[in-house]
């Protein structure tokens, strides 16, 4: 089994005419033909370009590389970020639509799409590059929480309000971007 994830390709809303982000994953079971590892990701680029049902794209997907490949089974993942929904109407920015096709040997045999399934959830490999990300995201969430603790207030035992903390002036110079909060 050939797994392919994190392609990323982008398309049109039929509907709305707005753009989608449309990463995926595409699974292949080769039997004699061989397919570079970039033209996955350039075939789901190519299928994505203009208009197009994020269900047709998928199914399209999965048909040319069990058909056209000549492979024992394809399978292919795609979680769409449309912007219809993120950026007009409802505002969910996280909301992912999610669609899947599987043929052949995917379809056939329970632990060969076991398989797929189990390399679709799991996160991404180790690697440099994402133990830095990993490390920089960490740094912004320190910071983060600083910037928190540093606008918190002690809560009193006793009913009693706590009396407000004055701050110098240098600390109320700049907006922080978390919560509102004012820090040097």
């Amino acid at each position: 089994m050939v797994i392919s994830k994190h392609n990323t390709a982008f398309g049109v809303c039929p509907h709305h005419l707005l753009p989608v982000n449309l990463p995926d994953l595409d699974g292949l079971h080769p039997t004699n033909k061989v397919l570079g590892l970039s033209k996955l990701t350039r075939l789901a680029r190519m299928i994505a370009r203009g208009p197009r049902l994020q269900e047709d794209l998928t199914h399209e997907l999965a048909d040319i590389l069990y058909k056209q490949m000549a492979s024992q089974g394809s399978g292919v993942y795609i979680e769409g970020l449309h912007m219809c929904m993120a950026a007009r109407g409802v505002g969910a920015h996280e909301a992912r639509l999610v669609t899947s096709g599987v043929r052949g040997v995917f379809l056939e045999h329970l632990a060969t799409r076991e398989e797929f399934i189990k390399l679709v959830v799991a996160g991404p490999a180790r690697c440099y590059s994402a133990t830095v990300r990993s490390n920089r995201c960490l740094v912004g969430m320190r910071l983060a929480l600083l910037a928190l603790a540093a606008c918190a207030r002690p809560v009193a035992a006793t009913a009693v309000a706590p009396a407000p903390v004055a701050l110098p002036a240098a600390a109320t110079a700049r907006p922080s971007p978390w919560l509102g909060c004012r820090f040097a």
